[in-house]
Protein backbone atom coordinates (compact mmCIF):
# COMPACT_ATOMS: atom_id res chain seq x y z
CA UNK A 1 0.00 0.00 0.00
CA UNK A 2 1.18 3.50 -0.80
CA UNK A 3 1.11 5.49 2.45
CA UNK A 4 2.10 9.13 2.60
CA UNK A 5 5.76 8.92 1.68
CA UNK A 6 5.07 12.00 -0.39
CA UNK A 7 2.43 14.54 0.49
CA UNK A 8 0.19 14.82 -2.52
CA UNK A 9 -3.24 16.33 -3.06
CA UNK A 10 -6.10 14.61 -4.85
CA UNK A 11 -8.65 16.67 -6.81
CA UNK A 12 -11.94 15.29 -8.08
CA UNK A 13 -13.47 16.87 -11.21
CA UNK A 14 -16.71 16.02 -12.94
CA UNK A 15 -16.36 12.89 -15.05
CA UNK A 16 -14.93 13.77 -18.45
CA UNK A 17 -13.34 17.05 -17.31
CA UNK A 18 -10.06 15.64 -16.04
CA UNK A 19 -8.18 17.26 -18.93
CA UNK A 20 -9.77 20.65 -18.23
CA UNK A 21 -8.79 20.51 -14.56
CA UNK A 22 -5.28 19.37 -15.49
CA UNK A 23 -4.88 22.40 -17.77
CA UNK A 24 -6.18 24.75 -15.07
CA UNK A 25 -3.97 23.18 -12.41
CA UNK A 26 -0.89 23.39 -14.64
CA UNK A 27 -1.65 27.04 -15.45
CA UNK A 28 -2.04 28.02 -11.80
CA UNK A 29 0.59 25.85 -10.11
CA UNK A 30 3.15 25.22 -12.83
CA UNK A 31 3.98 22.38 -15.18
CA UNK A 32 5.60 20.21 -12.50
CA UNK A 33 2.56 20.15 -10.20
CA UNK A 34 0.52 17.44 -11.94
CA UNK A 35 1.80 13.96 -11.14
CA UNK A 36 -0.89 11.65 -12.48
CA UNK A 37 -4.55 11.48 -13.39
CA UNK A 38 -7.19 8.85 -13.92
CA UNK A 39 -10.91 8.54 -14.47
CA UNK A 40 -12.45 11.20 -12.21
CA UNK A 41 -9.29 12.19 -10.31
CA UNK A 42 -5.96 14.07 -10.49
CA UNK A 43 -2.98 13.82 -8.14
CA UNK A 44 -0.68 16.82 -7.75
CA UNK A 45 1.88 18.53 -5.55
CA UNK A 46 1.86 22.19 -4.62
CA UNK A 47 0.12 24.75 -2.44
CA UNK A 48 -3.29 25.95 -3.64
CA UNK A 49 -4.50 27.02 -0.21
CA UNK A 50 -8.17 26.40 0.54
CA UNK A 51 -9.58 27.89 -2.66
CA UNK A 52 -11.14 25.41 -5.08
CA UNK A 53 -10.22 25.19 -8.73
CA UNK A 54 -12.95 25.98 -11.28
CA UNK A 55 -13.21 22.37 -12.44
CA UNK A 56 -12.68 20.81 -9.02
CA UNK A 57 -15.55 19.36 -7.00
CA UNK A 58 -13.66 18.02 -4.02
CA UNK A 59 -10.11 17.71 -2.74
CA UNK A 60 -8.11 15.64 -0.29
CA UNK A 61 -5.07 17.75 0.56
CA UNK A 62 -2.87 14.87 1.69
CA UNK A 63 -4.08 11.53 0.40
CA UNK A 64 -3.05 7.92 0.46
CA UNK A 65 -3.96 5.18 -1.98
CA UNK A 66 -4.88 1.54 -1.47
CA UNK A 67 -5.20 -0.92 -4.35
CA UNK A 68 -8.44 -2.81 -4.90
CA UNK A 69 -6.76 -6.01 -3.70
CA UNK A 70 -6.52 -4.47 -0.22
CA UNK A 71 -10.25 -3.82 0.04
CA UNK A 72 -11.84 -7.27 -0.04
CA UNK A 73 -11.24 -7.99 2.72
CA UNK A 74 -9.74 -4.81 4.14
CA UNK A 75 -6.04 -5.34 4.72
CA UNK A 76 -4.76 -4.85 8.25
CA UNK A 77 -2.06 -2.57 6.84
CA UNK A 78 -4.74 -0.24 5.45
CA UNK A 79 -6.76 -0.32 8.68
CA UNK A 80 -3.63 0.29 10.74
CA UNK A 81 -2.64 3.27 8.61
CA UNK A 82 -6.10 4.84 8.95
CA UNK A 83 -6.19 4.25 12.71
CA UNK A 84 -2.73 5.80 13.07
CA UNK A 85 -3.89 8.87 11.14
CA UNK A 86 -6.97 9.24 13.35
CA UNK A 87 -4.95 8.75 16.53
CA UNK A 88 -2.61 11.51 15.40
CA UNK A 89 -5.57 13.85 14.97
CA UNK A 90 -6.84 13.13 18.47
CA UNK A 91 -10.42 13.48 19.67
CA UNK A 92 -13.70 12.78 17.85
CA UNK A 93 -13.79 12.28 14.09
CA UNK A 94 -16.33 11.80 11.30
CA UNK A 95 -16.33 10.09 7.93
CA UNK A 96 -17.56 10.59 4.35
CA UNK A 97 -17.44 7.55 2.05
CA UNK A 98 -18.46 7.79 -1.59
CA UNK A 99 -17.69 6.55 -5.09
CA UNK A 100 -16.58 8.75 -7.93
CA UNK A 101 -19.55 9.86 -9.98
CA UNK A 102 -18.05 8.31 -13.08
CA UNK A 103 -18.16 4.90 -11.42
CA UNK A 104 -21.83 4.51 -10.53
CA UNK A 105 -21.68 0.69 -10.16
CA UNK A 106 -19.31 1.29 -7.25
CA UNK A 107 -21.97 3.20 -5.30
CA UNK A 108 -23.44 -0.02 -3.96
CA UNK A 109 -20.08 -1.08 -2.57
CA UNK A 110 -19.23 2.09 -0.67
CA UNK A 111 -21.72 1.69 2.19
CA UNK A 112 -20.57 -1.86 2.88
CA UNK A 113 -16.92 -0.84 2.70
CA UNK A 114 -17.45 1.97 5.23
CA UNK A 115 -19.28 -0.38 7.60
CA UNK A 116 -16.49 -2.95 7.29
CA UNK A 117 -13.91 -0.27 8.05
CA UNK A 118 -15.71 0.78 11.22
CA UNK A 119 -15.80 -2.83 12.39
CA UNK A 120 -12.11 -3.20 11.65
CA UNK A 121 -11.27 0.04 13.50
CA UNK A 122 -13.24 -1.20 16.51
CA UNK A 123 -11.21 -4.40 16.50
CA UNK A 124 -7.92 -2.54 16.00
CA UNK A 125 -8.47 0.26 18.55
CA UNK A 126 -11.79 0.46 20.38
CA UNK A 127 -11.05 3.94 21.75
CA UNK A 128 -10.64 5.37 18.22
CA UNK A 129 -13.89 3.64 17.27
CA UNK A 130 -15.75 5.20 20.22
CA UNK A 131 -14.63 8.66 19.07
CA UNK A 132 -16.42 8.23 15.73
CA UNK A 133 -19.28 10.69 15.17
CA UNK A 134 -21.96 10.16 12.52
CA UNK A 135 -22.43 13.88 11.95
CA UNK A 136 -19.58 16.06 10.70
CA UNK A 137 -18.85 19.44 12.28
CA UNK A 138 -16.40 22.17 11.18
CA UNK A 139 -14.07 21.44 14.10
CA UNK A 140 -13.95 17.67 13.53
CA UNK A 141 -11.34 15.83 11.48
CA UNK A 142 -13.12 14.17 8.55
CA UNK A 143 -11.94 10.91 7.06
CA UNK A 144 -12.71 10.83 3.33
CA UNK A 145 -12.91 7.48 1.57
CA UNK A 146 -13.15 7.79 -2.22
CA UNK A 147 -13.67 4.58 -4.17
CA UNK A 148 -12.50 4.62 -7.79
CA UNK A 149 -12.25 1.86 -10.37
CA UNK A 150 -8.62 1.16 -9.67
CA UNK A 151 -8.17 2.08 -6.01
CA UNK A 152 -9.41 3.56 -2.76
CA UNK A 153 -8.17 7.08 -2.04
CA UNK A 154 -8.31 8.33 1.52
CA UNK A 155 -7.21 11.22 3.69
CA UNK A 156 -8.16 13.20 6.78
CA UNK A 157 -8.56 16.94 7.38
CA UNK A 158 -10.79 19.32 9.27
CA UNK A 159 -14.28 19.32 7.78
CA UNK A 160 -14.46 23.11 8.13
CA UNK A 161 -11.31 23.55 6.01
CA UNK A 162 -12.38 21.47 3.02
CA UNK A 163 -12.86 23.16 -0.35
CA UNK A 164 -16.47 21.92 -0.20
CA UNK A 165 -18.20 20.42 2.86
CA UNK A 166 -20.73 18.52 0.72
CA UNK A 167 -20.04 14.83 0.15
CA UNK A 168 -17.86 14.63 -2.94
CA UNK A 169 -18.50 18.34 -3.49
CA UNK A 170 -21.80 17.40 -5.11
CA UNK A 171 -24.59 19.86 -4.29
CA UNK A 172 -27.70 18.01 -5.41
CA UNK A 173 -30.65 20.41 -5.35
CA UNK A 174 -34.32 19.43 -5.19
CA UNK A 175 -36.39 20.25 -8.24
CA UNK A 176 -39.57 22.34 -7.93
CA UNK A 177 -42.34 20.91 -10.12
CA UNK A 178 -43.68 24.44 -10.74
CA UNK A 179 -40.47 25.46 -12.52
CA UNK A 180 -40.70 25.38 -16.34
CA UNK A 181 -37.14 24.04 -16.76
CA UNK A 182 -34.46 22.12 -14.91
CA UNK A 183 -32.06 25.05 -15.27
CA UNK A 184 -33.77 26.17 -12.05
CA UNK A 185 -31.47 23.73 -10.22
CA UNK A 186 -28.32 25.61 -11.26
CA UNK A 187 -29.49 28.89 -9.78
CA UNK A 188 -30.67 27.22 -6.58
CA UNK A 189 -27.22 25.65 -6.23
CA UNK A 190 -25.59 29.07 -6.66
CA UNK A 191 -27.75 30.54 -3.88
CA UNK A 192 -26.57 27.77 -1.55
CA UNK A 193 -22.94 28.33 -2.49
CA UNK A 194 -23.28 32.11 -2.08
CA UNK A 195 -24.86 31.70 1.33
CA UNK A 196 -27.56 34.17 0.31
CA UNK A 197 -30.73 34.21 -1.73
CA UNK A 198 -33.06 36.90 -3.11
CA UNK A 199 -35.39 38.65 -0.70
CA UNK A 200 -38.97 39.69 -1.21
CA UNK A 201 -39.26 42.95 -3.13
CA UNK A 202 -35.80 42.81 -4.71
CA UNK A 203 -35.47 43.52 -8.43
CA UNK A 204 -33.96 40.93 -10.76
CA UNK A 205 -33.06 41.06 -14.44
CA UNK A 206 -33.03 37.63 -16.11
CA UNK A 207 -31.22 37.71 -19.48
CA UNK A 208 -32.15 34.96 -21.92
CA UNK A 209 -34.92 33.97 -19.55
CA UNK A 210 -37.17 31.67 -21.61
CA UNK A 211 -38.78 29.36 -20.70
CA UNK A 212 -38.38 30.86 -17.23
CA UNK A 213 -36.61 28.50 -14.82
CA UNK A 214 -34.43 31.24 -13.34
CA UNK A 215 -37.19 33.87 -13.38
CA UNK A 216 -39.38 31.45 -11.43
CA UNK A 217 -36.67 31.08 -8.79
CA UNK A 218 -36.93 34.82 -8.11
CA UNK A 219 -40.72 35.04 -8.43
CA UNK A 220 -41.34 32.31 -5.87
CA UNK A 221 -39.37 34.42 -3.38
CA UNK A 222 -41.47 37.51 -3.99
CA UNK A 223 -39.08 39.40 -6.28
CA UNK A 224 -39.87 41.77 -9.14
CA UNK A 225 -38.48 40.22 -12.32
CA UNK A 226 -37.63 41.62 -15.75
CA UNK A 227 -37.30 38.62 -18.09
CA UNK A 228 -35.47 39.40 -21.33
CA UNK A 229 -35.89 36.90 -24.16
CA UNK A 230 -37.50 36.71 -27.60
CA UNK A 231 -38.82 33.27 -26.72
CA UNK A 232 -42.04 32.48 -24.80
CA UNK A 233 -42.17 32.24 -21.00
CA UNK A 234 -43.87 29.17 -19.53
CA UNK A 235 -44.17 30.12 -15.87
CA UNK A 236 -47.20 28.75 -14.07
CA UNK A 237 -49.03 30.68 -11.36
CA UNK A 238 -50.25 34.22 -10.81
CA UNK A 239 -47.07 36.26 -11.19
CA UNK A 240 -48.24 38.76 -13.81
CA UNK A 241 -47.99 41.69 -11.40
CA UNK A 242 -44.31 41.00 -10.69
CA UNK A 243 -43.11 39.63 -14.04
CA UNK A 244 -42.23 41.94 -16.94
CA UNK A 245 -41.38 39.98 -20.08
CA UNK A 246 -39.38 42.00 -22.61
CA UNK A 247 -39.03 40.38 -26.02
CA UNK A 248 -35.45 41.35 -26.77
CA UNK A 249 -31.93 39.93 -27.11
CA UNK A 250 -30.43 39.45 -23.66
CA UNK A 251 -26.91 40.15 -24.93
CA UNK A 252 -27.96 43.57 -26.23
CA UNK A 253 -30.09 44.59 -23.27
CA UNK A 254 -28.65 47.65 -21.57
CA UNK A 255 -28.75 48.05 -17.77
CA UNK A 256 -31.13 50.67 -16.41
CA UNK A 257 -30.83 51.90 -12.84
CA UNK A 258 -29.45 49.53 -10.21
CA UNK A 259 -30.78 45.97 -10.10
CA UNK A 260 -30.43 43.79 -7.04
CA UNK A 261 -29.70 40.80 -9.30
CA UNK A 262 -28.57 40.25 -12.89
CA UNK A 263 -28.63 36.63 -14.00
CA UNK A 264 -27.96 35.01 -17.35
CA UNK A 265 -28.31 31.39 -18.39
CA UNK A 266 -27.83 32.05 -22.10
CA UNK A 267 -25.00 29.52 -22.45
CA UNK A 268 -22.85 32.19 -24.04
CA UNK A 269 -19.25 31.71 -25.10
CA UNK A 270 -16.45 33.02 -22.84
CA UNK A 271 -15.82 36.12 -25.01
CA UNK A 272 -19.50 37.09 -24.90
CA UNK A 273 -19.61 36.46 -21.15
CA UNK A 274 -16.64 38.78 -20.66
CA UNK A 275 -18.41 41.54 -22.59
CA UNK A 276 -21.57 41.01 -20.53
CA UNK A 277 -19.66 41.22 -17.27
CA UNK A 278 -17.83 44.37 -18.36
CA UNK A 279 -21.16 46.03 -19.12
CA UNK A 280 -22.82 45.11 -15.84
CA UNK A 281 -20.08 45.09 -13.20
CA UNK A 282 -19.96 48.81 -12.66
CA UNK A 283 -20.88 50.93 -9.62
CA UNK A 284 -24.60 51.56 -9.38
CA UNK A 285 -25.59 48.96 -12.01
CA UNK A 286 -26.08 45.69 -10.13
CA UNK A 287 -25.55 44.28 -6.63
CA UNK A 288 -25.42 40.54 -7.34
CA UNK A 289 -24.79 38.58 -10.52
CA UNK A 290 -24.90 35.00 -11.83
CA UNK A 291 -23.74 34.15 -15.38
CA UNK A 292 -23.49 30.77 -17.09
CA UNK A 293 -20.62 30.40 -19.58
CA UNK A 294 -20.59 27.80 -22.34
CA UNK A 295 -17.18 26.17 -22.74
CA UNK A 296 -15.72 24.94 -26.05
CA UNK A 297 -14.99 21.35 -27.05
CA UNK A 298 -11.23 21.92 -27.16
CA UNK A 299 -8.89 24.05 -25.03
CA UNK A 300 -11.52 24.24 -22.31
CA UNK A 301 -9.48 26.17 -19.77
CA UNK A 302 -7.71 28.72 -22.00
CA UNK A 303 -10.82 30.81 -22.92
CA UNK A 304 -11.68 31.21 -19.23
CA UNK A 305 -8.32 32.76 -18.35
CA UNK A 306 -9.34 36.19 -19.66
CA UNK A 307 -12.48 36.18 -17.51
CA UNK A 308 -10.52 35.25 -14.39
CA UNK A 309 -7.95 37.94 -15.16
CA UNK A 310 -10.66 40.57 -15.58
CA UNK A 311 -12.45 39.63 -12.35
CA UNK A 312 -9.20 39.53 -10.39
CA UNK A 313 -8.53 43.12 -11.45
CA UNK A 314 -11.81 44.44 -10.10
CA UNK A 315 -12.01 46.16 -6.73
CA UNK A 316 -15.07 45.74 -4.55
CA UNK A 317 -16.31 42.57 -6.27
CA UNK A 318 -16.50 39.25 -4.44
CA UNK A 319 -16.78 36.49 -7.03
CA UNK A 320 -16.35 32.81 -7.71
CA UNK A 321 -16.28 30.70 -10.85
CA UNK A 322 -17.04 26.99 -10.68
CA UNK A 323 -18.40 24.12 -12.66
CA UNK A 324 -21.52 23.38 -10.63
CA UNK A 325 -22.93 19.95 -9.96
CA UNK A 326 -25.94 20.94 -12.09
CA UNK A 327 -23.82 22.45 -14.88
CA UNK A 328 -23.18 20.40 -17.97
CA UNK A 329 -20.66 21.61 -20.55
CA UNK A 330 -20.51 25.01 -18.91
CA UNK A 331 -19.28 26.87 -15.86
CA UNK A 332 -20.98 29.53 -13.75
CA UNK A 333 -19.56 32.76 -12.37
CA UNK A 334 -21.34 34.58 -9.56
CA UNK A 335 -20.67 37.28 -7.02
CA UNK A 336 -21.61 40.54 -5.32
CA UNK A 337 -20.64 44.10 -6.17
CA UNK A 338 -19.91 46.74 -3.54
CA UNK A 339 -20.41 50.45 -4.05
CA UNK A 340 -16.93 51.06 -5.41
CA UNK A 341 -14.96 49.11 -8.04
Amino acid sequence: MNTKAKKMALSLPRAGFEKALAAELTHKLGGEALLSRGKGWLAWQGDAGHEPFVFERQRIRHFSKAGRAELKPLSMELVGAIVKELQGRGGPWAMQAYALESDQPLDRKVEGMAAALLRAIKKEDVMTFKLFRKKAKPSLPLLQLVLAEEALFWGCELWGEMVDPAVGGQRRMKFDDQSPSRSYLKLEEVFVRMGKEPREGEQAVDLGAAPGGWSYSFLKRGCLVTSVDNGPMKIKGEYSGRLDHLRADGLRFEPEGCADWMVSDMLIAPGQALGLLRRWLKPGVVKNFVVTIKIPQEEIWVPLVAIEHYLQGLKGVDWEMRQLYHNRREVTVWGSVKNTI
